[in-house]
């Protein structure tokens, strides 16, 4: 199928689009150990390990409140104002609240700073318990308003790849975001999702399932 055949090209959005201003009052004030000045606190750089170490051996009970934990403490020793809270699940969701500047900044374009971000705490957790236990973390919501704009990119290619009976190519995506609509695609009977293109390429075709292709490839 030609790429220029290729759905919502155009509906990519860089997680600076669509940011209410938070609102001073709603500002959650930064923690005691956080009120430092940004440069003083970019020479003195955090290493993962000094905040691992003192506590190996964490139940796995406590993932959840682990990982919220590791996210404050590394929030705080970086110098960003925010308020961490978790809802235990599957996946463990930790969310930050925190000021539109400081969101932008741990965001990042593309969403890359709160994947890393999001890496490094769960890396971190996993160490302090010696299992891993999945988590998602999100910045003012951020992430689950992208979720909510895949949902609706998903169901509209869906539309479109049932009444055409052709396959449906997405805009390119993270590995994350691929996810997101394999799921949302495996909930709909006759539809079916495949994954093509190399690195930044890569990306979601959303096809008529006709029982020739094989099953989507795990994105974790």
């Amino acid at each position: 199928m030609n790429r220029s055949e290729s759905f919502g090209e155009d509906r990519r959005e860089s997680p600076q689009q669509e940011r209410p201003a938070m609102h001073e009052e709603n500002t959650p004030p930064a923690p005691a150990a956080a009120r430092v000045d940004r440069e003083a606190a970019a020479g003195e750089p955090v290493v993962a390990v000094d905040l691992v170490q003192p506590r190996r051996g964490v139940p796995l009970a406590d993932a959840a409140e682990t990982q919220r934990l590791y996210t404050e403490e590394l929030m705080v020793r970086c110098g960003f104002p925010c308020r961490v809270t978790v809802n235990p699940g599957d996946y463990n969701q930790v969310k930050l609240v925190t000021d539109e500047d400081s969101a932008d900044v741990l965001i990042g374009r593309r969403f890359y700073a709160l994947d890393s971000l999001e890496h490094l705490v769960d890396r971190m957790a996993t160490v302090a318990m010696g299992e891993h236990a999945s988590m998602s973390l999100d910045i003012n919501n951020h992430r689950l308003r992208l979720d909510g704009r895949l949902v609706t990119m998903a169901a509209e290619a869906m539309d479109r790849a049932r009444r055409e009976g052709q396959p449906v190519h997405l805009p390119p995506m993270n590995p994350r975001e691929r996810r997101v609509v394999h799921m949302e695609v495996a909930r709909c009977e006759g539809l079916m999702t495949e994954t093509e293109g190399e690195g930044y390429d890569r990306h979601v075709i959303i096809l008529p399932d006709d029982g020739s292709h094989p099953a989507a490839e795990d994105e974790s």
